[in-house]
């Protein structure tokens, strides 16, 4: 059984015990944890390049900034999706990994900086959870439970057939040159009645009509124009269930306020608003080196959007 998430469930489960505290006030501090590791000297060249004092992954098809701004953008993403849906997760995690008789296994696929890994692995601390990515950028102070391999994810996932209960692909479509590949190769090292987690966005932020604005509009299209121009593509949940016709596919959406909200919600919001600033500013490299804008150019699309999604009452899907 595959399951693909764009969002919450509509399922409630108590976490696991010991669980990870899921409090506010426990998950707003994670928000400025620190356990980025860089390579040594040695072994920089092979993974890094620079672009204007910025380090930028080689590894795979499409680079992209992977320095410690980049990398606590992603953490903070994900502990602004951890304060939203409440877990590190969507749909029946814990029935899947309570179920197994052997020791249940979980594989984050481009863990990056190893936020998601490590949250799950202090979760669950009776599973086995191994982050894969291109790049050593992940922290030396894991879990005991919690391992990272460098692989290449443009290739078959170096795993035995049937070996994992949980496989997790999260934002990982500008990360390979074929996300059907990915796919596939996921679906064969997942054990029987096993789960396929697929969260990522589809689209342009959006207003709550589910149109969008012409500011956010330009600066998308110009975006994924560079992209296609560095052979990559942007997810297409058309696609992806194309794939999966044959499983069980369970799928919705969630809408993440961009800078506003009520209560703890327009905290969220706050984040996110500063979160998308900062990938704006990590996408320039895509758009200046593969798109072929100017400088001058990117700044007039980023502040549009940054205007609009400022001004307006705008919504990532």
């Amino acid at each position: 059984m595959s399951h693909h998430s764009r969002a919450r469930t509509p399922y409630a489960y108590p976490m696991p015990s010991p669980a990870h505290p899921a409090q506010p006030n426990a998950a707003s501090q994670s928000l400025t944890r620190q356990f980025i590791s860089m390579p040594q000297p040695d072994t920089f060249i092979e993974y890094f390049s620079t672009w204007r004092g910025r380090l930028i992954r080689i590894a795979g098809l499409g680079r992209w900034p992977c320095d410690d701004i980049e990398l606590e953008r992603q953490e903070a993403q994900h502990w602004l999706l951890r304060l939203l849906l409440g877990f590190p997760f969507v749909g029946p995690v814990i029935e899947v990994l309570n179920g197994q008789k052997a020791v249940p296994r979980v594989l984050d696929v481009a863990t990056s900086s190893g936020a998601w890994a490590i949250d799950m692995a202090e979760s669950f601390p009776y599973a086995e959870v191994v982050g894969t990515d291109t790049m050593p950028v992940q922290p030396d102070m894991v879990p005991e439970n919690c391992e990272f391999d460098l692989v290449d994810l443009d290739g078959d996932l170096p795993y035995d057939d049937a070996s994992f209960d949980l496989v997790h692909l999260r934002f990982t479509h500008l990360r390979v040159v074929s996300f059907s590949s990915l796919l596939t190769s996921a679906m064969r090292i997942l054990r029987p009645h096993g789960l396929i987690l697929i969260f990522d966005s589809e689209g342009p932020p959006i207003l709550s009509d589910n149109t969008t604005t012409t500011g956010v509009r330009a600066w998308s299209d110009a975006f994924t124009k560079s992209l296609k121009r560095a052979g990559m593509t942007a997810f297409n949940l058309k696609r992806v269930l194309e794939l999966l016709r044959q499983n069980q596919v369970v799928g919705s959406d969630v809408l993440v306020p961009i800078g506003h909200g009520e209560g703890r919600i327009r905290q969220l919001g706050a984040i996110h608003l500063i979160n998308t600033k900062a990938y704006l500013e990590a996408a320039r490299f895509m758009m200046v080196e593969y798109g072929g804008y100017t400088d001058a150019e990117v700044d007039v699309l980023s502040d549009a959007y940054m205007k609009d999604v400022t001004e307006k009452k705008m919504y990532t899907r």
